[in-house]
């Protein structure tokens, strides 16, 4: 799309008309969860060229206009033009593998506005009785399915680094036979889950599952499983932020797998061991589990792995 034609649908899009300098505006951030257009200043800063945007009040940020210009709708022409050229399609990895793009069910409603429905009700429940807060519900952007593929299911949304969906998993409310406990797409997992909420300044968490990842505090990544991708890796290696492993009870040996391959490559990592009878942090109060965390010894060198290993049989066995 033209830079002035772009530029003219962004105004349309914030109802400003900006300020321009080069490749450079700056509008007022109308972001709903942000801003909302209440601050006095224009802090959201596009560029015309790359199309990244970024609001230095609420942080709201992304890789492409998609975001910003999908107030428009799909009757707007401008809009949809930049929809066909800019939106994803599938991926494709290595070995030929077809990946679908991640987007949210059409089915898919946010957790955050209250509703006085069956489903919404019956979803706060499960939530709550999880030691989920509204808080977490925000942060978190969770939403819910009263039906299609994902009907009675919490969603899990997950974003990159630029505010863009990667992944998103939905979670059964309830217990019955042949229910699988986690559905989702056939997206690629080789990505960070929620990358955006991630401060690699800090020191990060390393667990299992999305809603352990909650549990455990900000900073916490979940694995979506036992063994942490290349690209998650990848971005623990460049950027080296202390790292703390709690995987769940059973999954000892992966622990002290992932600690050795991180001291080895000269990230600070300490694996958090567990009390009897608690097997992951969804057993746990979010203080609880901190004060676990803030107790963790590091793992210096190949003894400290084997102790490691030593102390989680012991713990295993008398469990």
């Amino acid at each position: 799309m033209q830079r002035e034609r772009k530029l003219a649908a962004l105004r349309r899009a914030l109802k400003d008309e900006g300020w321009v300098k080069g490749d450079e505006a700056s509008f007022f951030c109308t972001f709903a969860k942000g801003c909302a257009g209440q601050h006095h200043k224009r802090k959201l800063q596009v560029n015309l060229e790359s199309d990244i945007f970024h609001c230095w009040v609420c942080n709201w940020k992304g890789g492409s206009l998609l975001p910003i210009l999908r107030k428009l709708g799909d009757q707007d022409p401008d809009y949809t033009a930049y929809k066909a050229e800019h939106e994803k399609k599938p991926e494709v990895d290595a070995m030929g593998k077809v990946y679908e793009t991640p987007r949210l069910p059409k089915e898919f409603q946010t957790l955050s506005r209250a509703s006085e429905t069956l489903h919404y009700r019956q979803a706060i429940g499960y939530l709550t009785d999880r030691g989920i807060t509204p808080e977490d519900i925000l942060d978190y952007k969770l939403g819910y399915c009263a039906e299609g593929k994902y009907a009675e299911r919490v969603i899990i949304p997950s974003f990159d680094d630029l505010g863009e969906l990667n992944f998103f998993v939905g979670r059964t409310i309830w217990k019955r036979p042949g229910d699988l406990p986690y559905l989702s797409g056939k997206f690629d997992k080789d990505v960070v889950f929620n990358d955006l909420l991630i401060d690699w300044t800090r020191p990060i968490t390393l667990v299992e599952g999305p809603f352990d990842a909650i549990k455990a505090g900000h900073n916490a990544i979940a694995l979506q499983g036992k063994v942490p991708n290349r690209h998650l890796m990848a971005k623990i290696y460049r950027h080296r932020p202390r790292t703390y492993i709690a995987l769940d009870a059973d999954a000892g040996s992966d622990a002290i797998k992932i600690a050795g391959d991180l001291v080895n490559n000269g990230v600070e990592t300490f694996i958090i061991m567990w009390p009897a009878g608690v097997k992951d942090p969804g057993d746990l109060t979010k203080a609880d589990f901190e004060k676990l965390r803030q107790s963790a010894t590091p793992c210096v060198h190949a003894g400290d792995i084997m102790k490691q290993r030593i102390y989680n049989s012991s713990s295993m066995g008398h469990s």
